[in-house]
Parts: C-alpha cells; sequence; structure tokens
C-alpha cells in the first residue's frame, strides 16, 4: 500500500478523477440551468411571468388607445359645448328680452354596466400554489380563477 502511495501515476489518477468528477458536476449544472431557460421561455414552467406580462402590456395598450379615443371624443364635445354656448350668449346678447330655456337631459343609459375591471381573468399574483388546491382558502372575488 505504501508502494502504491508513493507511486506518481497513482496521484495522477486520483487528480484526473476528481477532475473528471468536477467536469461531469459542472456539465450537469450547465444542464439543468438549460433547461430552466427553455422552460421559462416556452411557458411550461409554473414559475413563470413573461407570458403574462406581454399578456398585461397588450391589454395595457389597448385600454391606452381606448383612453386616448375617449380624450379625442372629449376634447370634440367639450369644443362643441363652447361653441353653443357661445351661440346661446349671442343670442340673449340679440335679444334681452327673450327667454332663452336649455334643456339638458342626462343620458338614461348606465355606461359602466358592462365594465369588467379585470378582462383578461388575470390571476391575483398574491395567490400561491395551496391556494390553488384548497378552493375555499379563495375569496368569492377570485373563484372565476380556479379551473
Amino acid at each position: 500500500m505504501t508502494k502504491l502511495l508513493k507511486r506518481s501515476t497513482f496521484w495522477l489518477t486520483v487528480i484526473i478523477c476528481i477532475m473528471g468528477g468536477f467536469i461531469i458536476y459542472l456539465e450537469g449544472q450547465i444542464i439543468d440551468l438549460e433547461t430552466r431557460l427553455v422552460a421559462m421561455q416556452d411557458g411550461s414552467d409554473d414559475n413563470h411571468f413573461g407570458p403574462r406580462i406581454t399578456n398585461l402590456e397588450y391589454i395595457i395598450n389597448a385600454h391606452t388607445e381606448t383612453l386616448h379615443d375617449h380624450k379625442k371624443d372629449l376634447w370634440t364635445l367639450n369644443h362643441r359645448t363652447t361653441e353653443l354656448n357661445w351661440r346661446v350668449n349671442k343670442i340673449e346678447w340679440d335679444n334681452p328680452n327673450q327667454q332663452i330655456v336649455v334643456q339638458s337631459k342626462l343620458p338614461s343609459h348606465d355606461y359602466m354596466s358592462d365594465f369588467d375591471p379585470n378582462p383578461g381573468k388575470v390571476p391575483d399574483p398574491q395567490l400561491t400554489k395551496e391556494d390553488f388546491n384548497n378552493p375555499g382558502a379563495i375569496p368569492p372575488r377570485l373563484r372565476f380563477l380556479v379551473p
């Protein structure tokens, strides 16, 4: 045994085996990292947020365009209202003895009745996997998230 320990080839073999084991360990780590990255990219992992963020970004952009359209409509309505008020004032100044009755009826339609505050049914980020496994723990307002 002492002769074996004194040989240089024994120590060279031990060093090569240790280096080989370390290289195999590093290869395993690289494969694991690649697997996790691919899972994050294709969405097959439970802990990914990329597609959800993309969906939220799309929803936000769509709502922003709608808000811009509403801003344009509001500006047009305000401009038209100002123009009509100016005409009414001119008529009143031209005919001070005549009473002008302006009837303004408020719309009876409730424009917010079909408003959905969560149109994409995006789940609450505070919910955990355990909440989905135990539907009784989920608040009633979020029950639609449970399949």
